[in-house]
Order: C-alpha cells, then sequence, then structure tokens
C-alpha cells in the first residue's frame, strides 16, 4: 500500500477488507496474534490492517480509501461541513453490497432516530440486530447532526465492553445510502414487561426479589459506563432487555454523553407547537399518554418524563452526571414497588408535558400511599435514589448497588439504618449464615440477652433459654472467629507454632462442647413436631441398593457404601426441620442446627477446610520441617552450598553463596544444565534420577525448583531490525518499550519450578482438582494423569495457592529469562518453527489428525503426539533444565498486563502497573500456533479467568 493519496489495487483492497472485517469480531487483546497468523508472512499487508485498527477504536474502524482527503468518524463528529459527511460516507460504502452479506428478516422494533432489524450474517453465520437511521437523517447536507448522534450512539456502545451493555460489531450504508450499525441481537423481553409479569399472580416466572436481581444488574452496567466517563441520560425499563436466561443490557445508548467532551446535542426541551390553536377532542385524547415522546431543541426524542432526573427537567443539562442515571434507576425501582411509573396513576392518560411540569414541581406520591407492603429498606433505597437533592443522593450507581444488593444479601441498608443495633437485627435474619464480625457478635450476645429478659414471659420457656443461651451464643461467635483465622496460619513455617498450638487449644475447646449443643437441641425439640428433609428419599435409594445387592462385591466397596448411608443417615437426623407453636423456639431450632452443623464439619477429618484436622497437619509439617529439608539432609546442603560457590564447578553462579532453604532439599545438578535443582517438600515425594543422571517425572513427586542463576538479559523482542538484539518479525508493540525496542533487566538468583505445577501436586495439597484434561480422559493415543499439568486455575487461585506454600508467581521478567536461558532468538530452539519438534506442544498435524476442531489453525510441520496437554517433562529441556516453556498450557505470570515504559524493578525484574485490570501469561498452549508461544510473546485476562490450557509454573525468592 502506498502512502496518502496512493490507490490500492483491487484484489488487495479486497483482501484489506476483509481481514479488517475478521479482526474486527476478534477480542481486542488478540487482534494483532491473529493477523500475524493469516496475514502468512505478508509484513506490509499486516502492517495496513493494523495501522487501521490502531487509528480506529471500533465501531469507527473504518476501512478508509487510501486517499488524501480520507475522513475517519472522529473527524466527521466534529465537523458541520457537508461536503465532509459526503465524504465521509462514501467510505462506508463497501466493494460489495451490504445485503449481499446481511440478509434482512424484517423490522423488530424502531425508535425516534433508527429502525431495528433482524438479520443474518451470511459471512460468519450469525443473527444479528442491525439498527438503521430513519428518514432524511441519513443525507448529511440536511441532517449531519442526526447522523452524527447515530454514529456516536455506535462509537460509544462498542467501546463499554461490558457483560451488561450489547456489543456493536459493525457500521456501513446500505445500498439505499442507509446509515446502519449491527450489534449483538438479544431475544427477550424489556424491563416493562417484567415488570408487568411480577405483578401478575398467574406468572410463576417473576417475582419481586428476581426482578431486583435485575435491576441490580443494571446498576453494575451503569457502574462500568460511569467508570468509563459515559452517562446515559435516558435510562427507563423500555431500555432494558432481559435475554431469555436471565441475561440483562442496557440499550439504546443513543442520548449518552462521555464526561469531559463538548456535547453537540441541545438537550433543552423544544417548546409545544402553537402553530396551530384549533384541536380536537381526539387529537387532545392522542396527546395525553404518559408515552408520548418529547423533543429536544435539536430534534432527539428524549421519550417519557417519569424518568428524568429534576436537573434534566428543569434545563439544567450541565449539571447532569452520573447521579441523573441514578435518579432514572430509582424511577424503575419506583415502578416495581409501586406498579406504576413515578407521577402516573395506572391508567391515566396523562400527557408527557403534564408529567415533565409534575416533575418540576416536586417528588411523586409517596410509595406507602400506593402500597404498604413495601419493605421500608426498599423504600428508604428508592427514595434516596429518586432526591431531588443531588447531596442527597447516592452518588454513584455503584453505591445504589451496594444497597440493592445488601438488601437483597438481608444486610443492613445504608439508607435505611445503620449501627450495632442494624447490624444485629440482619444477623438474626440471615442466622443460616453465621458470618458476624468480633464487635458484632459480642453486641449480639448482650443485645439477645436484653431481648429475652424483656419479651420471654413463660417461665419453663425462660429456663430453658438461660440454660443454654450464653454459651451457644459465645460458640457462635468463637467459631466465626477460628473459621476466619484458618487462613492467616499459612504458610506452614516454625514461626507459626505458638498461633497454630493456641488456634487449637481454642479450636478443640469449641468442639468439645458439641454433645452439649445436641443435647440441648434434643431438649427443643420435645417442643415440635419433626417434618420430612429434603435427602429422604436419597437415603431411601442408598439402603435400598445396599439390601438388592446380591453379588459378591468387594469388601472397600461395600464399606464405602455403607460409611456414606451411615453419614447421610446423620446429616439427616441432625438438620431435621421441626415445627414449633411459637416463632421464637423455631428461630432457637434452626440456629442450634446451624451451630452443630458448623461444628460436626469444623471437627471432621478434612484436613483442606477450616478444620481442626487442617491447621493439626500444618503444625505438624511447621515443627518438623526443619528437620526434614535441612537437619536430615546436612550433607546434601554442605556439597551444594559448596558446588555453587565454586566458579570452576558452577560457572553459570558466578560464586554465589547461599544458606539452606527452609522447605527444599538438594537433589544434584542436571546433568545437560549444569544448574541445581531442589525437591519442595511439601507437595510430594522426593524425585528420583535415571541411570543418567536425569529426573523422572512421576504422579507422586513433589515439585522440582532450578536455582536460575541471577543476570542481566533483554526482555521483549522486536521487528525492524535483523541486526539487533531478540529480532523477532511476529513481534508486536507489546513486547517493547515505546520506541520499539527490547528493554534490560537484572535480576539476582531465584527458584523456578522445572515443570509446570501437575494435576497431582495441586490436588494432593487442596483436595481438588479443577482440570477439565481430567485423568482418565482419552485424546488420541494417550490418556491423561495426574501427571499432566493443573490447568483451570485463575490467576487469584494460584496467587492464595503458592502464598500457602510459601511460594509466588514468576514476574513476567523472571518467566521470560527462565524461557530464554540466554537465548535471544524467537524460540529458545532457534527462529524456525521447525526447530521446535520435541521442544513444543502446540496446535499441530496430530491434533488435527485427532479431533482437533476443523476451525483451528495448525503447524503442519510439527508432530507432538498430544491433542491436549502432555504430561511435565515430555519434550527436552532448555539449557537452563526447564520443560515445556513453549506450548503444553500457557503459565500465569505476578505482574498486571501493561507496557514496558515503566523500568522493571532490580532484582525481581517486578514492574508495577496502575490500574491494571488484566493479569499477564506466558508461553502459549497446546491450542495455539507457535507464533503465541515466543520467548516474548505475551497475553492478558481477568484476574477470574480460568481457561483450560491456562496454568502454573511456581517461582520463589532465593533467602
Amino acid at each position: 500500500m502506498g502512502g496518502a493519496g496512493g490507490t490500492e489495487d483491487p484484489v488487495r483492497y479486497r483482501r484489506i477488507r476483509d481481514l479488517f472485517q475478521q479482526a474486527q469480531d476478534q477480542p481486542r487483546r488478540q487482534r494483532e496474534a491473529f493477523l500475524i497468523e493469516v496475514c502468512a508472512g505478508d509484513e506490509a499487508l499486516r502492517e495496513r490492517v493494523l495501522d487501521l485498527l490502531r487509528r480506529h477504536e471500533e465501531p469507527d474502524s473504518l476501512l478508509d480509501r487510501p486517499a488524501a482527503d480520507a475522513v475517519t468518524l472522529s473527524q466527521a463528529l466534529v465537523s458541520d461541513d457537508p461536503a465532509v459527511w459526503e465524504r465521509f460516507l462514501d467510505q462506508l460504502s463497501a466493494p460489495r453490497s451490504t445485503w449481499t452479506r446481511y440478509e434482512d428478516r424484517g423490522e423488530i422494533a424502531r425508535g425516534g432516530m433508527g429502525a431495528i432489524h433482524e438479520v443474518r450474517d451470511g459471512d460468519l453465520r450469525r443473527t444479528l440486530a442491525m439498527k438503521i437511521l430513519l428518514g432524511e437523517s441519513a443525507d448529511p447536507s440536511r441532517a449531519s447532526a442526526s447522523l452524527g448522534r447515530f454514529l456516536e450512539e455506535a462509537q460509544v456502545t462498542s467501546q463499554l465492553d461490558h457483560p451488561g451493555i450489547v456489543p456493536v460489531h459493525e457500521i456501513g450504508r446500505d445500498e439505499a445510502a442507509r446509515v446502519y450499525f449491527t450489534m449483538k441481537l438479544v431475544k427477550g423481553e424489556d424491563l416493562r414487561s417484567v415488570f408487568d409479569r411480577v405483578r401478575d399472580p398467574s406468572d410463576d416466572g417473576w417475582n419481586e426479589t428476581r426482578a431486583l436481581n435485575t435491576l441490580l444488574r443494571v446498576c453494575e452496567a451503569m457502574a462500568y459506563a460511569h467508570e468509563k466517563g459515559v452517562i446515559h441520560r435516558d435510562l427507563k425499563p423500555a431500555n432494558v432487555m432481559v435475554g431469555r436466561h436471565g441475561e440483562t443490557y442496557v440499550m439504546d445508548w443513543g442520548l449518552a454523553k462521555v464526561l469531559g467532551q463538548v456535547d453537540r446535542r441541545n438537550l433543552r426541551l423544544r417548546p409545544p407547537d402553537r402553530s396551530s390553536l384549533i384541536r380536537t377532542g381526539r387529537k387532545d385524547a392522542a396527546a395525553a399518554t404518559p408515552d408520548s415522546p418529547l423533543l429536544t431543541m435539536d430534534g432527539d426524542v428524549v421519550g417519557t418524563p417519569s424518568y428524568m432526573a429534576p436537573e434534566q427537567a428543569d434545563g439544567w443539562i450541565e449539571k447532569m452526571g452520573p447521579h441523573s442515571d441514578v435518579y432514572a434507576l430509582g424511577a424503575m425501582l419506583y415502578q416495581l414497588l409501586t406498579g406504576q411509573m413515578p407521577y402516573v396513576e395506572p391508567g391515566a392518560r396523562v400527557s408527557a408535558r403534564t408529567i415533565l411540569a409534575k416533575v418540576q414541581m416536586g417528588p411523586p406520591a409517596p410509595i406507602h400511599e400506593l402500597r404498604k407492603d413495601v419493605p421500608a429498606e426498599l423504600v428508604a433505597i428508592c427514595e434516596k435514589a429518586m432526591a431531588r437533592n443531588l447531596s442527597d443522593r447516592y452518588a454513584t450507581t455503584l453505591e445504589l448497588a451496594v444497597d440493592l444488593r445488601a438488601y437483597l444479601e438481608h444486610r443492613v441498608v445504608a439508607a435505611y439504618e445503620s449501627g450495632a443495633i442494624a447490624e444485629l437485627r440482619k444477623w438474626i435474619v440471615r442466622n443460616r449464615g453465621i458470618a458476624a464480625t468480633a464487635a458484632a457478635a459480642i453486641l449480639l450476645i448482650a443485645s439477645l440477652t436484653a431481648w429475652f429478659v424483656m419479651t420471654v414471659r413463660d417461665s419453663e420457656q425462660a429456663a430453658l433459654e438461660e440454660k443454654y443461651r450464653v454459651l451457644r451464643l459465645s460458640d457462635i461467635k468463637r467459631l466465626s472467629d477460628l473459621k476466619a483465622q484458618v487462613a492467616e496460619l499459612w504458610p506452614a513455617h516454625p514461626d507459626r507454632v505458638p498461633a497454630m498450638t493456641q488456634w487449637l487449644q481454642r479450636a478443640e475447646a469449641l468442639s468439645n462442647n458439641l454433645a452439649a449443643h445436641e443435647a440441648t437441641l434434643a431438649d427443643i425439640r420435645l417442643r415440635g413436631t419433626p417434618g420430612m428433609h429434603p435427602r429422604e428419599a436419597e437415603l431411601a435409594d442408598l439402603r435400598k441398593q445396599a439390601a438388592e445387592r446380591t453379588v459378591e462385591v468387594l469388601p472397600d466397596d461395600a464399606a464405602a457404601l455403607s460409611a456414606r448411608i451411615d453419614s447421610l443417615a446423620a446429616t439427616i437426623e441432625r438438620e431435621r426441620p421441626h415445627e414449633f407453636p411459637d416463632e421464637q423456639s423455631a428461630w432457637w431450632h434452626d440456629t442450634l442446627v446451624d451451630l452443630i452443623s458448623g461444628l460436626v464439619a469444623f471437627s471432621a477429618d478434612d484436613p483442606y477446610g477450616e478444620t481442626i484436622a487442617s491447621v493439626r497437619q500444618r503444625l505438624e509439617f511447621a515443627r518438623t520441617i526443619e528437620k526434614n529439608s535441612i537437619t536430615d539432609h546436612q550433607e546434601e546442603w554442605d556439597e551444594a552450598i559448596a558446588s555453587i560457590a565454586d566458579r570452576d564447578e558452577c560457572p553459570r553462579y558466578e560464586g554465589l553463596v547461599i544458606k539452606a532453604q527452609l522447605g527444599l532439599v538438594p537433589i544434584g545438578r542436571d546433568p545437560d544444565s549444569g544448574l541445581w535443582e531442589f525437591w519442595h517438600v511439601q507437595t510430594g515425594d522426593k524425585p528420583v534420577r535415571d541411570g543418567n543422571g536425569k529426573l523422572v517425572p512421576a504422579e507422586e513427586m513433589g515439585l522440582v525448583f532450578v536455582l536460575i542463576p541471577g543476570g542481566t538479559f533483554w526482555m521483549g523482542a522486536q521487528a525492524t531490525d535483523p541486526g539487533g538484539r531478540n529480532y523477532d518479525p511476529p513481534a508486536e508493540s507489546r513486547e517493547s518499550d515505546p520506541d520499539g525496542n527490547p528493554v534490560e533487566v537484572t535480576l539476582d538468583a531465584y527458584f523456578l519450578s522445572k515443570y509446570e505445577m501437575t494435576q497431582g501436586q495441586w490436588q494432593r495439597f487442596t483436595g481438588t482438582n479443577p482440570s477439565v484434561w481430567s485423568p482418565g480422559l482419552k485424546l488420541g493415543d494417550n490418556v491423561t494423569t495426574l501427571l499432566h499439568p493443573v490447568e483451570q486455575v485463575s490467576w487469584e487461585d494460584c496467587v492464595e495457592m503458592l502464598r500457602r506454600l510459601d511460594l509466588r508467581l514468576p514476574t513476567e521478567a523472571r518467566w521470560e529469562y527462565g524461557c530464554r536461558a540466554g537465548t535471544e532468538t524467537p524460540w529458545w530452539p532457534g527462529v524456525d518453527v521447525r526447530d521446535l519438534q520435541g521442544a513444543a506442544n502446540l496446535a499441530d498435524a496430530y491434533c488435527q489428525a485427532n479431533g482437533g476442531p476443523a476451525s483451528w489453525q495448525y503447524e503442519a510441520d510439527l508432530n507432538d503426539g498430544f491433542v491436549a496437554s502432555a504430561p511435565v517433562g515430555r519434550y527436552r529441556a532448555n539449557a537452563y533444565g526447564l520443560h515445556n516453556v513453549i506450548g503444553n498450557v500457557w503459565e500465569w505470570c505476578l505482574d498486571g498486563f501493561g507496557g514496558y515504559a515503566q523500568a522493571a524493578r532490580k532484582g525481581d525484574g517486578a514492574r508495577e502497573v496502575a490500574g491494571a485490570s488484566y493479569q499477564t501469561y506466558r508461553g502459549g498452549s497446546f491450542n495455539y500456533l507457535a507464533v503465541h508461544a515466543r520467548s516474548a510473546s505475551r497475553a492478558d485476562n481477568a484476574l477470574g479467568f480460568r481457561g483450560r490450557d491456562l496454568g502454573v509454573r511456581p517461582a520463589r525468592d532465593l533467602r
């Protein structure tokens, strides 16, 4: 492609256009990698499409014809020149007909500015919604402002990447010169219909609680939009769609405003039309509807003013902000609670102008005048959201969401009340989830004691309550406190022995009270009538299975079934519901059941949960870790320390002097790398070596750490200078500093796992295996085992799990330094993809031949023998002795995702990325091409993201 003013070959133009459309449908962070793959070495083609993507954010990422007078959407939006708009509209016309791609299936909705059609995208075989600009506004010479607002709606909506906001895919112009944009088609109903169904007693699909949860999701979507600096300004039930499965979308962003930018709309209301003084009765009746739209001075439809904030109704447009959307949400809540729009009585035919006048005069009718049974908390939330004084209103939709969620979770609603008594009352309501703080629990005891003194009149009842109330209430607090402290007793270090010992003393004393609580429960149950437990049928079925067994079964099977029956029977008996003649006895009974169930679980032989057994096991390890890792292995440590410090024997360490490391045991040097390796005793058995001195991975083995020598290296890659450092033709901008160069990083020596963490290691420590590719799964010629890497773990999972093991995630610098192992080539084995044979597990010919998806791309020159992940150690190691750093599974890193403008911290290479919302992972995986597994390649996702090809390679500081 030439420079400005150049022309494009038609065939190449179509290729650019097609690639551009395909890239738009990719997640934004994956577009560059996608284009690297599909451009197949045509760097000029890739750079052209990437340049278009960088210069235009969706949906204004339009394929401009390469001419000197090309106009971008951003330029058009600030221009009032019809000629500019004409050139822009010409650019929207694709080389082929829009309707060759889209099959119009008819209009499904219509608004003041556009009509919504359902269309079928023939290229991508999906059904979409297409919003088409109506009428004369498509003519830029007469209505460029309307066109600008239409396109700005598409631009704003597309940049709000949230599950509660419908994504926009493309904008264009059809053969009839109508401007359109396409978006996800939401099938369902709007919130008006939902509110009607809530009030319909014959409709059991919706109730008030479910509708409140939907409003909560709207609040969360708006909180995201406000964080991005966008206010909606037209929130109402008609603009909220609820999908078939409860998914909620905020629609119609035609009046949205980006805060801090000049608003090109005139949102002052247009005066009534006084051109005709003659009105008929029929015309007056038609106009007198609460849904009659109001128009702004420049022709936008505002809609019903029932949801307008007072500042908008009064014409104070400059005062509108997130708090204005808060008011609209409060008005929607008002409608849900009362069954009518604010200011409008059911069935009344009131004009929009009349409602507007009422909004300007004062608040709507109080909720309790319209419905007596509305909970006071909801009334308070609604009134605070609709407060006319801005200082009295929720400042943000996030604050409104917090109060709504508190109401739904039976917690204290800040708009209604606060303080210890309020906390106490709510704690009682949600007594089955005992999570009070220490202060609240103490206040609970005092308050309930006072309550009993004032309210218990029956002498027999009072005697019974006196017998157990103090003990039970204090045990509720103690159990809650002890469970909260379990996580604080990690890692299992000797310096935590005193804290664990004291914790166990308190926990065992609490557990000893279980029998007394069970006796009290039995006393209370004498006054009630037992009911059916929901698991009775399950128990009956198990007993039937045991009785009908006529064939010989293994003793272990019979014992397991018997134990399962006994456990379920005990659970049913302990949790059996009872009916009581008075509310007080019922409350005490249910709370005692919760306490007893909590104590039974707390005292169970479960080494993984918030239990006595888990801390007891932890204490034993902490007491013996020094002996098991250092004292009993002093000779190995003496040898390792001397060897590492010996410059002749271990030149890579350059005379490094270390001390024995608690929790690790030296297991010798790797025969190929010459680097020292160490067994992590807490995660499994000691690894063994074969006759050649190489480790033999086994399911039971613990983590193996390689002591990586410190040094300085060049991190990242560049694609411009073949003779420069880390030259890598597919290198992306995210892999270099702002000038496009690798960055120099200096690291101290550290430990990095020789292999990815295995499923067996994760399961032994947590008691669970989250992996999708779980043991016994046959793929191709292979069966998955516990020796395969753990996957389906989030960044948060890994950080917490490794914290408990006194380990950490590697920083990106540590990961790349270990992966490169002294190389500057794209992959440590070389510069050609074929160099990766035997060293990597990627999407390759074997995967394609054994059931890999037809939609994937594959490395035809590679055959790694696996469809999904391979067991750790399956492929040859790099120069540091690290296996599977190319492909297999992605590996989480410690850093938040960001650029390389900020220098990496000397020592561990950490880079603080302010405000990062995504975390980084590295290395590629079995379902990606080699380009994603380059040493410098980076990927990112949210903290809680879990992927079937995303695992972890632990690291540890050298102390």
